[in-house]
């Protein structure tokens, strides 16, 4: 990764011309680690502060000094830029154990810089891996609610066409229902008039059966008459067949006295006359 540096010449009171490197990148990273927009333009000078007094110690510098100001405006414009010079109060020493130091620092700041970026790397990795594990879960998420939504359309499917199926049933079951009402009703009318008309015979045959039973009992009175009167003309004919049976014997003795003959022939007019 290519990191954006910006030379800047440090002109002390006191001591020679010194170059340093001024990393915008990290200006930038400062401001964007705070919370609050206002707070952004403190934390960028104090970065360009610090870099300078770690480079160089012995500099009287501030936060307010216009010069850092001047800098944080060409920030923006950096590229264009081959360096910038800072007088700056101060002085600069230039001894080989303060230049040893300083190098020593810039190692430690090389070798700092160097694990915060594998650091920054690393979580980005493993930020990288977390997010495409996240985004195959939500792709998984994802397939098995289509599975779901088709599998519910379907059952939707299924339950409309079962509803359907089920409203034909029921229009046929109610025509069925109706069709049957209308027979019942029909066989209730045919039975109510069987039931007059039943009604009706049963009137007309206990009439007819009284008036059988009063015939039976006239045929009954008729046959007990003629009953009597057979057994008063049985009385006559064995009376007759008695008289006949008498005459016949009268006759037999007529015969041989005709005086006798002309008695029962008068006796026998008598007597016919009498049962007259």
């Amino acid at each position: 990764m290519n990191r954006e540096i910006i030379a800047v010449y440090i002109h002390p009171d006191n001591g020679p011309i010194k170059p340093m490197s001024l990393d915008i990148d990290r200006v930038r990273d400062a401001a964007y680690r705070q919370t609050m927009p206002a707070l952004e333009e403190q934390a960028r000078l104090e970065e360009i502060v610090g870099q300078i007094r770690y480079h160089f110690p012995k500099i009287d510098i501030t936060i307010h000094t216009p010069h850092i100001r001047s800098v944080m405006a060409r920030l923006y414009d950096a590229k264009n830029f081959s360096g910038i010079v800072l007088r700056l109060p101060g002085r600069i020493d230039e001894d080989a154990q303060t230049i040893s130091r300083n190098v020593e620092r810039e190692v430690e700041h090389i070798r700092a810089e160097f694990a915060r970026i594998s650091s920054q790397q690393q979580e980005r990795e493993n930020e990288y891996q977390h997010m495409a594990a996240q985004h195959k879960r939500l792709q998984a998420e994802r397939d098995r609610f289509r599975d779901q939504c088709i599998a519910q359309e379907r059952r939707i499917a299924h339950a409309t066409q079962k509803e359907q199926h089920m409203a034909e049933q029921l229009r046929g079951s109610q025509e069925r229902n109706e069709h049957w009402q209308q027979k019942l009703a029909h066989q209730k009318k045919l039975y109510e008039q069987s039931m007059q008309e039943v009604s009706c015979k049963n009137v007309s045959l206990e009439q007819k059966y009284r008036d059988v039973r009063d015939q039976l009992g006239d045929i009954r009175k008729l046959a007990s008459q003629s009953q009597r009167d057979a057994e008063q003309l049985q009385i006559q004919n064995r009376e007759l067949e008695q008289e006949i049976e008498r005459l016949k014997a009268m006759l037999y003795e007529s015969n041989s006295d005709p005086f006798k003959q002309d008695i029962l022939i008068d006796e026998y007019d008598y007597d016919h006359i009498d049962m007259q």
